[in-house]
């Protein structure tokens, strides 16, 4: 996905409604060549389980792996998947599509 311009963070973030439209068109439309360079069948056809699923754990690796590292500095990021993860999952998931949606749990910074 940031291949294809998808960024989240504080300083080079996109704003939701970018990050949203991307990720709209990310799971609707045929990827760009570079993708399937980079990923092969990875992310499969447009509005298939398998776009979904590999978007949605793919963010969520990422927010994990973000929350492990330092949960308080990349803060912005972390919020933005769970943000985009739960767009993804009320708007393309819910009702569509039966596999297990990934669970990101959030730490509560004091």
């Amino acid at each position: 996905m940031h291949r294809c311009g998808y960024v989240v963070g504080m300083t080079h973030g996109l704003s939701l409604q970018k990050r949203h439209s991307l990720l709209r068109c990310f799971f609707e439309d045929h990827l760009p060549e570079i993708v399937a360079l980079e990923y092969g069948d990875e992310y499969g056809l447009p509005w298939s389980e398998q776009r979904l699923h590999k978007m949605a754990y793919v963010m969520a690796y990422n927010c994990d792996q973000f929350i492990r590292n330092d949960p308080e500095r990349y803060g912005a990021a972390i919020t933005s998947w769970v943000e985009d993860l739960e767009y993804l999952r009320m708007n393309y998931h819910a009702g569509w599509f039966d596999f297990d949606w990934p669970r990101v749990t959030v730490p509560v910074c004091a």
